[in-house]
């Protein structure tokens, strides 16, 4: 299931699905606001199929189309058992017949699908900036880590990654009335704490080796992890030269490289629910319950309670054009560090040239880590300070926090305004560089937010995904889907 059409009657306009274990109802709504090449011929057609049963089987099964204002839906509700076989079966026999194209509007769709399609394709080319890591320079970090031990060694070298903002004192004066603010100063200045299971024991690197992606993206997984090690977010050390009871200490994970639209770097990132058949992933073995007690875990904002923000907003400025905007918290994960504990649980092995030969490099992450299974409640304490301050003391709400995302709505006149007051709060909390230029955007009357575009022009306005959802969707149900059950 996918989308429920949207309430016209109400000006909160809502995306639901649903789904049980016998049956499924599918529901898709496009509309003209949403995306703007919209297939002409199949708004028209809609409107002279209205209410009409295109197809239905000895269980009543049925597709109808109906038409209102300058939007169709399609809609699709059957009792098939929601199998991909079933699900393959209805998109091979109504697919061509739902959305009623012309060759020409296919056509513009297909191309655009596969332009989609090309970006999520798995490519490696290597940059002119290509980093690699140094195993000679690497050596050298030993030393330090027999003087004082591995846990000392990698809390002194996250300390460059802690309190990049204003002073502790500066920053309990500014989160005053915040309610978890000695929490957030606690992770700006210690990293985040382990909590982990009394079962769990790490694997020193036993039961585990690198995953496939990385045997085929290696050069770029150095890449991303020596930029790490640039800023002091991850630590380097050559793993022949750790006594063993140091190993013992570390839960090594493989990486994991995927494709990433409009960079040749992609993603590099380390798989924590990695396990063996004799030891527990770094996320199977978090103790959530302990975890959550002090990390809360957060209510992130929906497309209804976006909806009630902006409709308050306009009830609150009924003269005044609404707009809004995002800022984007840069590297979000890394702007909190981890505690000696938790980094010895989120760490991998790379195979490094030296020389003649291969060496083995202990990768130690300092930084918070995307896949982490609690990650996103760690950084939203942060996130939610940052949203108490944005609205402290307002009436109304001017914005949601969604993790690392500030989504903002103001009058059109206010609403820089309140996006330079956002951009203030997260620099004075997580330093300059959590701030950049390009991570903050101004949508006017088509706000984009958590995968949806608001179109505040009107009264009334329209709420539907983004575009690009649109033509994902388009792919996968009409392109690749269909082409596993022809």
């Amino acid at each position: 299931s996918v989308f429920n059409s949207f309430n016209k009657s109400s000006s909160l306009y809502s995306a639901n699905s649903s789904y049980s274990n016998n049956s499924c109802n599918l529901t898709i709504t496009f509309t003209n606001n949403s995306i703007k090449n919209i297939p002409t011929s199949a708004s028209s057609s809609a409107s002279t199929a209205n209410q009409k049963v295109l197809r239905k089987t000895p269980q009543e099964e049925s597709t109808e189309y109906s038409s209102e204002d300058d939007s169709f839906d399609w809609i699709l509700e059957n009792n098939y058992k929601t199998d991909i076989n079933s699900m393959g079966e209805i998109l091979l026999n109504q697919s061509d017949l739902a959305l009623q194209m012309s060759a020409e509007d296919r056509e513009n769709w297909n191309n655009q699908a596969q332009e989609i399609l090309e970006e999520q394709t798995p490519r490696i080319a290597l940059g002119a900036e290509t980093r690699t890591i140094e195993y000679e320079k690497i050596k050298s970090n030993i030393a330090l880590v027999q003087k004082l031990g591995v846990e000392k060694y990698l809390d002194q070298a996250a300390k460059s990654c802690r309190l990049k903002g204003q002073p502790v004192h500066e920053l309990r004066q500014f989160l005053e009335g915040f309610a978890d603010a000695e929490i957030v100063i606690d992770l700006l200045t210690s990293g985040q704490k382990s909590f982990t299971v009394a079962k769990f024991k790490p694997n020193g690197g036993r039961q585990v080796r690198q995953s496939a992606s990385y045997g085929k993206a290696q050069v770029l997984c150095h890449h991303a992890i020596a930029k790490l090690y640039d800023k002091g977010r991850v630590a380097l050390l050559p793993w022949e030269d750790l006594a063993g009871f140091e190993k013992a200490k570390f839960h090594i994970s493989p990486l994991v490289w995927a494709p990433k639209p409009d960079t040749w770097e992609g993603r590099t990132c380390i798989n924590l629910s990695h396990k063996s058949s004799g030891f527990m992933s770094t996320n199977d073995a978090t103790d959530i319950q302990r975890s959550d007690l002090v990390y809360k875990p957060s209510v992130f904002p929906n497309v209804h309670s976006l909806c009630e923000m902006i409709a308050k907003i306009k009830e609150a400025n009924p003269n005044s054009e609404i707009h809004g905007g995002t800022v984007d918290v840069s590297a979000a994960y890394q702007q909190f560090s981890l505690s000696a504990r938790a980094a010895c649980h989120r760490a991998t092995l790379l195979s490094v040239p030296y020389k003649s030969e291969m060496k083995t490099v202990l990768a130690v992450y300092l930084v918070g880590v995307f896949g982490d299974t609690r990650a996103s409640h760690v950084y939203n304490t942060i996130g939610r300070s940052l949203d108490y301050k944005h609205n402290h003391l307002r009436e109304v709400k001017r914005s949601e926090t969604y993790i690392d995302d500030g989504i903002i709505v103001e009058t059109a006149e206010n609403l820089n305004q309140a996006m330079n007051d956002y951009c203030h709060n997260i620099a004075f909390t997580l330093g300059e560089e959590a701030v950049k230029d390009e991570k903050r955007k101004n949508y006017g009357f088509d706000l984009q937010a958590i995968g949806f575009t608001f179109n505040l022009r009107d009264e009334v306005w329209r709420v539907g995904p983004k575009g690009k959802g649109i033509l994902k969707m388009y792919l996968a149900l009409f392109i690749l889907l269909p082409a596993v059950f022809s």
